[in-house]
């Protein structure tokens, strides 16, 4: 069974120089926009917040700071391939319903 394309993708045109870093800015913060509105990205940003006043108030060391922000980083950076896995975990379900055989 062949697969059809609904819309063909167009390659971009090449973009360089000052343009350039203008889109990859923008599409960083409508990526950081689209985080910002899971519920879970919220918490651990939130949550991360007092957290730093916290390890700054007690005088941790600069060592202990920085498992702290590698922690962050990384629950962020699942949180982000969750936010992206989530859209194609149900487009596949709906493809592969398609595909079922009826009984």
């Amino acid at each position: 069974m062949k697969i059809e394309r609904q819309h063909a993708r167009r390659k971009p045109e090449r973009m360089t120089g000052i343009r350039h870093v203008f889109d990859v800015a923008a599409y960083f913060l409508r990526g950081i926009w689209r985080l910002w509105r899971e519920i879970a990205f919220r918490h651990i940003v939130l949550a991360f917040i007092p957290s730093l006043a916290l390890l700054v108030g007690i005088g941790t060391s600069r060592g202990q700071f920085s498992v702290v922000l590698i922690l962050f980083f990384r629950f962020d950076a699942v949180e982000a391939l969750n936010t992206t896995m989530r859209p194609l975990r149900q487009s596949s379900g709906a493809l592969l319903a398609g595909l079922r055989p009826r009984c």
